[in-house]
């Protein structure tokens, strides 16, 4: 998310009006697919 504010800040990348959402959309991304890795990384046999 503070990669996307800082690009659209910063002028390298413009994400239009709605950059705040597509910040927020892609770090929710980020979280579930780290939760889901969790997750299914629990659920390995252990040694």
């Amino acid at each position: 998310m503070t990669c996307i504010a800082l690009w659209q800040q910063l002028g390298i990348c413009d994400y239009g009006e709605l950059w705040r959402l597509v910040a927020l959309a892609v770090g929710l991304r980020l979280g579930g697919i780290v939760l889901l890795g969790l997750l299914a990384g629990s659920m390995l046999p252990s040694r």
